[in-house]
């Protein structure tokens, strides 16, 4: 219920119009809330300045706090960059330390690894050597003195009453010999691997150089030395016997081959 502002009736708060003098009420006035009349009330002003105070407290608090972790911050990195300056002497010492070892070690290395790459070539130029004594007409007793006692029987045939052999030896690290008896003498012989202490590279130029019907001796000079042999026989009185020079490219190589001491025949891989 309300009082009409004209008569000061009650009236329903839901009334347009007073029923008792006919006046028009403002209902939109009549649900504003009332606002409180402060008159000189000072609670709200005082507050304000004590929360401007407030706030400029903790940002003072804040700042100085900021100071605090600055300062420790810089001490701290100051006290890092001493330790890590102390410790950086003793570091590079050691890393020189080690420097030298590795060095010592190194050369070590390289001394073990050439003496290793001279012992091989010395025992492949030994091994050689033995090869280069295998002659035609020797027996298995004869051989065996020279290779020591043959390891495996690679083919053995017989026709018409001539029997054949083929014996073969392991030699060094990686290289063969492979001779072969005709009715128990040696007939032939060849070997994989063994290069002769002397043997000089090739190349196309030189390669080009040999010419068929040269001897060997031509040959020799035509590529500036000799080569390695790998292989001869004799058969109803002619002769084979093949040389092969190495390419300057890894892998590379030249064979030649000379029937009664003449080229017949020559190939090259790689060159």
């Amino acid at each position: 219920m309300i009082k009409c502002p004209e008569c000061g009736k009650e009236i329903s708060d839901k009334a347009t119009t007073c029923p008792n003098c006919g006046a028009p009420i403002n209902t939109a006035a009549q649900e504003a809330p009332a606002q409180p009349d402060f008159g000189q009330y000072n609670g709200p002003a005082k507050k304000a300045p004590k929360k401007k105070k407030k706030h400029i407290g903790l940002i003072v608090l804040v700042v100085i706090v900021v100071l605090i972790i600055i300062i420790a911050a810089a001490n701290s990195g100051g006290s890092n960059s001493d330790k890590e300056a102390a410790s950086n002497q003793p570091a590079d010492t050691t890393e020189q330390s080690d420097a030298s070892a590795n060095g010592s070690a190194d050369a070590g290395k390289d001394a073990t690894t050439t003496d290793g790459a001279d012992a091989s070539t010395a025992e492949s130029s030994d091994d050689y050597a033995k090869y280069q004594q295998i002659a035609i007409g020797q027996s298995l007793q004869d051989v065996e003195a020279i290779l020591g006692t043959s390891e495996t029987v690679s083919s053995s045939s017989e026709v018409a009453g001539t029997k054949s052999e083929v014996y073969a030896w392991s030699v060094g690290l990686a290289s063969s010999v492979t001779v072969t008896f005709t009715n128990g003498a040696v007939s032939g012989k060849g070997q994989i691997g063994l290069t002769a202490p002397d043997a000089v590279k090739i190349n196309t130029d030189k390669f080009n150089a040999i010419n068929t019907g040269m001897t060997y001796d031509e040959v020799v000079a035509a590529v500036g030395g000799p080569g390695s042999e790998d292989s001869y026989s004799e058969f109803m009185g002619t002769s084979m016997i093949s040389y092969i020079w190495s390419g300057e490219s890894l892998g590379s190589s030249a064979s030649v081959t000379f029937t009664d001491g003449k080229v017949s025949n020559k190939t090259q891989f790689g060159l």
